[in-house]
């Protein structure tokens, strides 16, 4: 091999190692801003890990305050309810505001035992509300005088709530004007399906042919037709079976 050829050579091997160098240095540029950029967004995922966190708490507590501020006021409720027993005027509205602040209660009572902060398992809770409805509005021993049958489902807090008040008013006048028993009782059904449908049925005396309920002025049908178009749902009257039985059915929740 002569000087010049042995001087390409080493001129082509001077580019080869020049070009590794070259490539191994990208390489180590990029596996640094790589390694930065995954320390960065590991940093970004605690910030928002703690944030959360944070939130959640801070719902917890607001949904612990919240549920204490409501039983404050329905025990004072119930313990006006209990003083005006011997006027009626009284006793009956004290009820039923204490029944739906019951019902709002019971929802905020769940979400903080449950820790979900945003859904509440709807059969649980609509056993728990018509179990404390029973303890405030029967006599003591005549739980059975009410029963549910629910599927389990999850549902929006403000659905829950809806249906929730729904109950607590159809329940509330089953137990004024139907006299429920063990052997008639109230009857509470629930089924998630490929719908909503609620029923709540008694065994009293029943509705008068021209109870109509678009018609009623009564504040707790009012109440009830309210809460059922917030759901988008229908109410009607089954008059196949002794007693009253409202039966509301309504679109799954998008």
């Amino acid at each position: 091999m002569n000087h010049d050829e042995q001087q390409d050579t080493m001129l082509v091997l001077a580019a080869l190692i020049a070009s590794g160098a070259l490539a191994f240095g990208s390489v180590a540029l990029a596996a640094h801003l790589l390694n930065q950029a995954l320390r960065q967004r590991d940093r970004a995922l605690k910030q928002r890990e703690d944030l959360l966190a944070q939130k959640d708490l801070l719902m917890r507590e607001v949904d612990h305050r919240v549920r204490n501020s409501l039983s404050l006021i329905y025990g004072l409720l119930t313990l006006h309810q209990r003083h005006a027993a011997t006027d009626g005027r009284l006793r009956e509205p004290l009820g039923d505001a204490a029944s739906r602040v019951l019902t709002v209660a019971r929802v905020h009572e769940h979400l903080y035992r449950s820790g979900v902060v945003d859904r509440v398992e709807i059969a649980s809770y609509l056993r728990e509300l018509c179990q404390a409805l029973a303890g405030s509005l029967l006599p003591a021993g005549a739980s059975d005088a009410l029963r549910v049958r629910a599927t389990p489902g999850e549902l929006k807090v403000a659905q829950a709530v809806s249906l929730g008040l729904i109950v607590a008013e159809l329940v509330t006048n089953a137990l004024k004007y139907a006299a429920p028993s063990s052997i008639a009782p109230i009857e509470v059904s629930f089924v998630v399906g490929s719908g909503l449908r609620l029923v709540v049925a008694d065994h009293g005396p029943g509705l008068p042919d021209s109870f109509d309920v678009a018609g009623e002025r009564g504040l707790g049908m009012q109440v009830v037709e309210m809460l059922v178009r917030q759901i988008n749902g229908r109410l009607d009257l089954d008059r196949t079976g002794p007693g009253a039985c409202f039966v509301i059915t309504a679109p799954l929740p998008s």
